[in-house]
């Protein structure tokens, strides 16, 4: 059965809102086994028996979250190679940190699947759509493989 990891961090509770319409939208397709974890509970096993990997993070100081940049780090150790990726998350003043995740996923080999999702402040229901939508992209790609 093919796994997926959604990873979040969140300081006000949007990131996370994205994370579980993601999980929704992955939840549509059958056969999908999900790992939604605050990015302080991801087990190493989950990274590598995952076929895709979903990171959100918000924007601080046009940074992902230090405990983000601190996951990124660890990924460094798998084999990240032909895995799916994408990112999302949320911002107040700017959103740098959806295309650094990209940037991240794309360096250890990942195939990204969309262009991320990046909401400045609270997630309206449009965003959450758009949520939904990629977390069953993604889905729908690994049940094709």
């Amino acid at each position: 059965m093919p796994k997926v990891l959604i990873v979040y961090d969140t300081k006000t509770g949007k990131t996370e809102k994205m994370a579980f319409e993601i999980a929704k939208g992955i939840g549509k397709v059958k056969g999908i086994e999900i790992f939604l974890r605050k990015v302080s509970e991801v087990k190493p096993s989950e990274v590598k028996e995952s076929q895709a990997i979903i990171i959100g993070s918000p924007t601080h100081n046009a940074e992902v979250s230090r405990e983000i940049w601190k996951f990124l780090k660890e990924m460094e150790k798998f084999d990240l190679k032909d895995k799916l990726g994408s990112a999302f998350g949320s911002y107040g003043w700017s959103g740098e940190a959806v295309s650094h995740l990209i940037g991240s996923m794309q360096s250890f080999g990942m195939s990204i699947v969309g262009f991320g999702i990046s909401v400045q402040d609270v997630p309206n229901e449009s965003d959450l759509a758009e949520c939904r939508k990629l977390g069953e992209v993604i889905a729908e790609r690994l049940q094709k493989n």
